[in-house]
């Protein structure tokens, strides 16, 4: 076919170079236009609108995958911070299965730094259970007595402790280097699906009371 119109087209310019006629050379020139329109031009302009639209749905197809990996970045970064904060959330609060035992987690963590600091206890109480917005509330009443800086740096413990610890009613009397430590302490049980309902009543543990001299009072 190309062969075809490209003999055509050398015939028609071989007419303008036989003929004196500008009516016979114009319309052979007219002739060739049209033979080059029909042959390249418009071929041409074919080609360049389909792979204008190809080009259009391969960009479009791009932008809908861009987006598509972008929503799932999104995805799962949201899914990762969640994840975080639910890990953060099970460190800060007790997560044990019963109010019992998670009185008991509570008590034992406060023993250790009890027993780490040198502190005599001179009385102890656990209360029953509290309800709070996400699960119980574990109250443990305290009465400590030992060196001042020692219960500075006891409750700097509990305060920077991994768990969350709440001071309520919080008083030390101070005799010189010696003082005593009476306060409310409240940590937080998270209830989970798993949890059990919470004990009709909480254990207490009642050590007897010394006498304490207390010259200055700080609430």
């Amino acid at each position: 076919m190309i062969k075809q119109r490209a003999e055509q087209l050398k015939n028609q310019l071989k007419t303008i170079e036989g003929s004196d006629s500008p009516i016979v050379r114009w319309g052979v020139l007219l002739s060739v236009y049209l033979i080059v329109q029909q042959w390249l031009i418009d071929p041409y302009f074919e080609w360049r609108d389909e792979t204008l639209q190809q080009l259009e749905a391969n960009q479009h197809q791009i932008d809908s995958l861009t987006a598509l990996k972008n929503s799932e970045e999104k995805w799962r970064n949201a899914l990762t911070k969640s994840e975080q904060a639910m890990t953060a959330t099970g460190q800060a609060f007790i997560t044990a299965s019963s109010y019992a035992l998670a009185q008991q987690t509570m008590y034992n963590q406060v023993q250790e730094l009890i027993t780490r600091f040198q502190l005599k206890i001179d009385s102890q109480r656990l209360q029953e259970a509290k309800p709070a917005p996400f699960g119980e509330q574990i109250d443990l009443q305290l009465n400590l007595s030992g060196h001042l800086f020692d219960i500075i740096s006891f409750l700097d413990a509990l305060s920077s402790a991994e768990q969350v610890y709440r001071f309520e009613q919080l008083y030390i009397s101070v005799n010189g280097e010696q003082a005593s430590l009476r306060m409310t302490l409240s940590g937080f049980r998270l209830q989970t699906p798993e949890s059990q309902p919470t004990q009709a009543s909480a254990p207490t543990i009642n050590v007897p009371t010394t006498e304490a001299v207390a010259d200055t009072e700080l609430k």
